[in-house]
């Protein structure tokens, strides 16, 4: 199957949403050579230097971003196998969807459990005088200081 593809260089982490990325080759040639589905293609492109540096493509036939890895050269042809991105693909079919999250790295909720985040307390610390002071003894020992009232 023919395909024609945009090629770029992505410098985001894959797990990033809003890839920072740059066109490198718009609307490039290439075949399908094996596909066990449309999340994981095998392409197969004519040699070229600017091809053989892309590491993401959108696939306008499947509506889809793939990151790319370099495979096997041959002659003036070379296979590139390309991994579907869902997070990037499908983000404006759900990012306006309405939900309650179970963990958020940004916007955390105090009141639910979250047994992957450290436990951080916030103790409420208040300094105060003693009105008579306090003087250690001289052979030390324990001193255990009770504290009343509101």
């Amino acid at each position: 199957m023919a395909l024609t593809i945009d090629l770029y260089n992505n410098f985001s982490d894959p797990t990033v949403v809003h890839k920072k990325m740059s066109l490198i080759k718009s609307a490039v040639n290439c075949e399908i050579t094996q596909s066990v589905d449309v999340d994981e293609l095998d392409l197969l492109f004519d040699m070229d230097t600017g091809v053989n540096t892309c590491n993401y493509a959108y696939i306008a036939a499947f509506a889809r971003y793939y990151f790319l890895t370099p495979g096997i050269v041959n002659g003036n042809q070379m296979i590139m196998h390309a991994s579907s991105d869902p997070l990037t693909s499908f983000w404006n079919s759900y990012s306006a969807s309405q939900c309650v999250a179970e963990r958020s790295s940004s916007h955390g909720n105090p009141n639910l459990v979250d047994d992957m985040l450290p436990f951080k307390p916030n103790p409420k610390i208040i300094v105060r005088q003693l009105a008579t002071g306090f003087t250690p003894t001289t052979t030390g020992g324990c001193y255990i200081l009770t504290v009343g009232g509101k």
